[in-house]
């Protein structure tokens, strides 16, 4: 891509995080995202075949913000559950600080659109990634299966939270409560 050209595709996903910021994904229109970008919309279609590809990528660049925040702050806790424990809070404290995230992620999990999957795979092995770094000094194979299962139990709290069927307290007690049963 040109510079102009990446230029335009930054706006377009800097124009779908500020309109999901406002309303949910089922009420915007791609019309909306061109328009705020400052493109037309055939402009847009050329970056993404579809609402579902471009709000993936939305997604996925809103959640490259816990890898930054962690390598920023660091966990300090000695533990490595301690340090995962604090991790997922923060990861969790971002999802409900802005709550159609997590609807988002509903939709996108239903996805059969290939290039769509792809991009909620990259969002899941970079959330492991974080987990996987909290759990330092563990066994690595070990730390791979709490954090396949931990992966797991955040996505089946958080579409539960979504949905309205749990508070948010009710989350943040099963997800610890997962990781004092892993990592017993």
């Amino acid at each position: 891509m040109t510079p102009r050209q990446r230029d335009r595709r930054e706006r377009l996903l800097d124009a779908g995080l500020e309109l999901l910021a406002q309303v949910d994904y089922e009420s915007i229109q791609v019309r909306d995202v061109a328009e705020n970008a400052g493109v037309s919309l055939g402009t847009l279609y050329k970056y993404f075949a579809s609402k579902e590809r471009l709000f993936a990528e939305v997604l996925v660049r809103w959640a490259e913000n816990l890898p930054t925040h962690v390598k920023r702050r660091p966990p300090s806790q000695a533990l490595p559950i301690d340090r995962l424990r604090d991790t997922v809070h923060r990861a969790l404290h971002a999802f409900e600080r802005q709550p159609q995230m997590a609807r988002m992620v509903n939709v996108l999990m239903m996805s059969t659109d290939p290039a769509s999957v792809e991009l909620i795979q990259r969002l899941e092995r970079s959330s492991s990634d974080v987990y996987l770094q909290a759990l330092a000094g563990l066994d690595p194979a070990r730390s791979r299966r709490i954090v396949n299962v931990l992966q797991a139990v955040f996505g089946s709290e958080l579409r539960e939270w979504s949905l309205g069927r749990e508070s948010m307290r009710e989350v943040y007690d099963e997800l610890d409560s997962a990781l004092d049963l892993l990592t017993r």
